[in-house]
């Protein structure tokens, strides 16, 4: 699978595509024609909060569907295959998609050689996954871990024919196809992973579906943006791209590494059983991150890359941006953890219940790592990807040393311990990421601990005390406990927005602005849809 195909030797012009105009700042209100940068993060952000959430409401059924369907120990495997492909591969081919972005006006010229950059480190990688299984499985005592890791080696290569089309879509701003692409193939991922789980595929239902359908994404990428014209291979430029791969590549290897390396040391001190729990903890917590943070980070990070000539205004719309997703993200985590007891007892059977604690914990601290994604797509897009490196690498020295730290300590009953440092270090982390993005650069220290403390201490009003009022007028019934999963959000959230707006005006005036640029857009769509007709 060759995504450059046959290119002509000598380089291309840059194609027309990739212009864009002067950049607005995101999230501000949009002047000027369709093709503003300002109007790009408006319809990207709001084109991929809604394909992420469509896209996690069925993932939600889904892995209901499969905890009904599966036992933790099958996750347990599932879980410990992946993450162990995941500290194998130190180069993950889509971080030299970001690499690219950085440098959008070289894209077309650049695109063939960091291809097969990228082909060269998968193939390394899916050899070193495939011969890491056999050691996985007598280390941990589980020989299903042999063939796990076999599956899991082949998403490399899924990953590296996704590279270049995601990045061609991104330089060109084209949010929208890749929300209905992505929406399209998860979704087919969530159905392929029940559909073999009732046929009693075991732990292969989770592995072999999100590699089947990276695939399919990556020709559906192909397919929207096709290739420009470039040379298959520039050499003065293989230095300087697979340095800024490998600076990019370990950045990212060990931030995944921050996540793979809780349930790797659960498994160490626990068993199946236990990093099972865990996983379905993490996935039910970590939603309103996905849908938030990670979405917004997809579509900052090429608009970012395009004001790199003004560094203060890039600061300062980062800094808005982190203030929305925190307004998005503070009240739902906080939500998360008043109603997980009753949530997990109305869906899911007595088999999970050792989850419940997990997902409290781990939802306290996702109301901090809303702003890591973008932080790290603000890092990618100035280049300053050695930065983004030492500041992952300082946090999984500690956090890694930590985590067994409390095992050793904790050796009857790890479990708790282990969590609540993997979960909530991004308390602390957090804040770092955001004034590492802004230093030197006219923002205090107390600018960016804002953005964290004024959501959360609003949201804590509006939620906790409300919260414990209802459960302990609720009775702990079925019906008890759908009553307060309805009744708190809808008493909860309406305060929330009042307090917003009476103690952060400039959050809620962000957030009104992309309300309101969702309306226009929408208008304007069914305007031209009329039109049409």
């Amino acid at each position: 699978m060759t995504d450059p195909g046959a290119r002509p030797s000598a380089p291309a012009a840059e194609p027309e595509r990739f212009h864009v105009e002067p950049p607005t700042e995101p999230l501000s209100e949009p002047s000027g024609p369709d093709a503003s940068l300002g109007e790009a993060a408006v319809s990207g952000s709001l084109w991929t909060l809604a394909q992420v959430l469509v896209v996690k409401l069925a993932s939600l059924g889904g892995t209901l569907a499969l905890m009904h369907l599966l036992a933790p120990e099958e996750f347990g495997v599932a879980t410990l295959a992946f993450n162990l492909q995941n500290m194998v591969v130190l180069l993950q081919p889509f971080t030299l998609g970001d690499v690219l972005l950085a440098r959008p006006k070289d894209l077309a010229r650049v695109s063939g050689t960091a291809h097969r950059l990228a082909l060269l480190t998968s193939l390394f990688f899916l050899i070193a996954t495939v011969a890491a299984g056999p050691l996985a499985a007598h280390s941990y005592q589980i020989p299903a871990l042999v063939f796990g890791c076999a599956v899991a080696s082949l998403r490399p290569l899924a990953d590296w024919s996704m590279m270049l089309p995601l990045a061609r879509l991104r330089a060109q701003l084209r949010f929208k196809a890749i929300s209905a692409i992505d929406m399209m193939c998860m979704i087919g991922t969530t159905l392929t992973s029940v559909a073999m789980a009732w046929l009693r595929a075991g732990f292969v239902s989770v592995l072999l579906p999100q590699i089947v359908f990276t695939s399919v994404r990556a020709w559906f990428y192909r397919r929207a943006a096709p290739a420009p014209p470039s040379p298959r291979w520039v050499p003065e430029e293989s230095r300087p791209l697979f340095r800024g791969f490998l600076l990019s590549g370990l950045g990212q290897y060990v931030h995944g590494a921050l996540i793979a390396i809780t349930p790797l040391v659960l498994g160490a001190f626990t068993g199946q059983r236990e990093v099972g729990w865990y996983t379905m903890a993490f996935a039910l917590s970590a939603q309103i991150n996905t849908l938030a943070g990670f979405s917004m980070g997809l579509v900052l990070q090429p608009i970012f890359a395009q004001m790199a000539h003004d560094t203060l205004r890039q600061s300062a719309a980062f800094l808005r941006a982190c203030r929305v997703i925190a307004t998005l993200a503070m009240p739902i985590c906080l939500l998360q953890v008043m109603l997980a007891p009753a949530a997990f007892r109305v869906f899911l059977p007595a088999k999970w219940e050792g989850a419940i604690v997990l997902a409290q914990i781990l939802s306290i601290g996702q109301a901090f790592f809303f702003c890591i994604n973008p932080a790290m797509g603000l890092l990618k897009a100035q280049g300053r990807f050695a930065a983004f490196m030492n500041w992952q690498t300082i946090q999984l020295a500690v956090v890694g040393s930590l985590m067994v730290a409390a095992g050793f300590l904790w050796r009857h009953a790890p479990l708790v311990p282990i969590v609540l440092i993997g979960g909530l270090y991004h308390a602390i982390s957090g804040p770092i990421g955001v004034w590492i993005c802004v230093r030197g650069r006219g923002f205090s220290v107390g600018s960016s601990l804002d953005i964290f403390l004024r959501p959360l201490a609003i949201a804590i009003a509006s939620v906790v005390p409300l919260g414990l009022a209802l459960a302990s007028w609720i009775p702990q019934t079925r019906w008890g406990d759908l009553a307060l999963m309805v009744a708190l959000p809808l008493a909860s959230l309406p305060i929330f927005v009042l307090l917003v707006r009476r103690f952060d005006v400039s959050a809620a005036q962000d957030c009104g602005r992309l309300l309101a640029g969702g309306l226009r857009r929408l208008r304007r769509s069914r305007g031209a849809a009329e039109a049409r007709g």
